[in-house]
C-alpha cells in the first residue's frame, strides 16, 4: 500500500497504535492532545461522526473503528492532500470521507442535525496572544486564524442531532469561555477531565457536551502522563491520579 502513495521530500511515515501517518517533517505534527481526545470521546458503533479541523487526519484515523463513518473537513488544501492519503495509507477510504471545508460556512455544505458526534481539536489561542508561528500549518492550527471556539460551538450544535455529542479538547485557561459558550449554544457540559504532564498543572482539558442535554456535569478523574528519556527514548507512561 505504501508503494502506491506518493511521500514527499519533506513528510515521514510514523507508527502509532498500529496505525501509519504521513507527517509533515517541519510542519504541523500530530501531539497527545489529539489522542487523547480520541481516547476521551464516546462513540458507539453506529455514530455517524464529523471531525471538525481534521489536520492531517489523526483523530478521524483513531476512531475510525469504533464509528459507523466518520466525515473529516479541514480548510487547508495542503492538509487535506495528508488526511486523504493517511486515509488510503490504512485502508479507510470506506470509513472516512475527508472533505474541503471552512468551519464557519457548515450551513452552505451540511443540512442541520445530521451527526450523532461532533469531534474537534481547535486552534487554543485567540489572535493577539502569542507570537503567531511564521509557518501557516503551524499557525492555523494554534490560532484562531480561520475559525473562533464560537464557530467551532455554533457549528457543533448545527451539525448535531438532538442530544447528540461535542468532544472537544482546548486549554484550561479558556475554560470558562469555553463551558459558557457550549451552554449558550445548547451544548450541554456532562463530562469534563483534567490532563496533566509529570505532576504539573493541567495543560489540557477535555469536555463532553450534550446538545440540549440536562445539568449534571461528571468531572473524571485526571489524566496524568509521566514522560521521560531512557537510554536516549522517550517513554510516555499514563497513570491513574
Amino acid at each position: 500500500m505504501t508503494d502506491d502513495i506518493i511521500i514527499n521530500q519533506d513528510e515521514t511515515i510514523d507508527e502509532y497504535d498500529n496505525l501509519k501517518v504521513i507527517q509533515k517533517t517541519h510542519g504541523f505534527r500530530f501531539s497527545l492532545d489529539a489522542v487523547t481526545l480520541a481516547n476521551f470521546a464516546t462513540i458507539k458503533k453506529k455514530d455517524k461522526v464529523i471531525d471538525l479541523g481534521t489536520g492531517n487526519g489523526i483523530i478521524s484515523l483513531l476512531i475510525a473503528s469504533k464509528a459507523e463513518h466518520i466525515t473529516a473537513i479541514e480548510i487547508q488544501p495542503e492538509m487535506i492532500d495528508l488526511a486523504q492519503r493517511n486515509v488510503i495509507l490504512n485502508g479507510l477510504s470506506d470509513k472516512i470521507d475527508v472533505m474541503e471545508g471552512d468551519i464557519r460556512l457548515v450551513k452552505e455544505l451540511f443540512p442541520p442535525s445530521q451527526y450523532d458526534v461532533v469531534i474537534t481539536n481547535p486552534p487554543y489561542r485567540v489572535i493577539g496572544s502569542g507570537r503567531i508561528n511564521p509557518n501557516d500549518l503551524k499557525a492555523l492550527a494554534r490560532h484562531e486564524i480561520k475559525c473562533t471556539l464560537e464557530d467551532v460551538l455554533a457549528a457543533s450544535f448545527y451539525l448535531l442531532k438532538n442530544r447528540g455529542r461535542l468532544a472537544i479538547v482546548h486549554r484550561p485557561d479558556r475554560l470558562v469561555e469555553l463551558m459558557v459558550g457550549c451552554r449558550q449554544h445548547k451544548l450541554e457540559p456532562k463530562r469534563i477531565q483534567f490532563f496533566h504532564v509529570n505532576k504539573m498543572e493541567a495543560s489540557l482539558v477535555l469536555v463532553e457536551a450534550i446538545k440540549n442535554g440536562k445539568p449534571n456535569l461528571e468531572v473524571l478523574s485526571p489524566i496524568i502522563i509521566d514522560l521521560s528519556i531512557t537510554d536516549g527514548q522517550l517513554k510516555i507512561e499514563q497513570r491513574s491520579a
